[in-house]
């Protein structure tokens, strides 16, 4: 799957909304906590995709050497991710959103009509925002495989250094 997207290219600017959620680590983080300083990835899974989990682990130094920053919500509660957290040694946050609700706010920049019960249906997705909070593209799919390759994505987040700092 490629990434689809939107943003300045397209004519169409789509800001991030805001979240603040209960990560792994036993604090709160806010989509705020990043404005102005970090890129972001953000990834949103079921939370049982603990092979995904390692992998995003060993690809993090690459997001953080592009000035991102990597989060991962799951549809877990607090408790459920604190474990995947310790577990797992994860470095990157891992955040909770048991109702989906953050996760129908940003399918919902793509699918105004998204409704919190198709959440489950669509499990995983994949958002890319600038250090402003524009989202400029995204990817949705019933698997976490399906997901762009993590050079994709890659890709994307040198290209977005460099349109957003020429």
């Amino acid at each position: 799957m490629e990434l689809k997207g939107f943003g300045l290219l397209e004519g169409e600017q789509r800001m991030a909304p805001a979240f603040s959620l209960a990560s792994g680590k036993g604090k709160t983080v806010k989509l705020w906590d990043y404005k102005q300083r970090n890129s972001l990835v953000i990834y949103f899974i079921k939370g049982d995709e603990t092979s995904f989990l390692q992998q995003l682990q060993t690809e993090y130094p690459n997001y953080r050497r592009n000035e991102t920053e990597l989060l991962v919500i799951a549809a877990q509660t607090p408790e459920t991710v604190a474990s995947l957290t310790e577990n797992l040694n994860l470095t990157y946050p891992l955040l909770a959103d048991p109702d989906y609700l953050t996760h129908t706010k940003y399918m919902q920049l793509f699918e105004p009509q998204f409704q919190p019960t198709q959440t489950k249906d669509k499990t995983v997705a994949l958002f890319i925002a600038d250090h402003y909070g524009s989202v400029y593209r995204y990817a949705a799919s019933h698997l976490v495989g399906n997901l762009p390759e993590q050079s994709e994505i890659l890709n994307f987040l040198e290209f977005l250094g460099n349109l957003c700092n020429p």
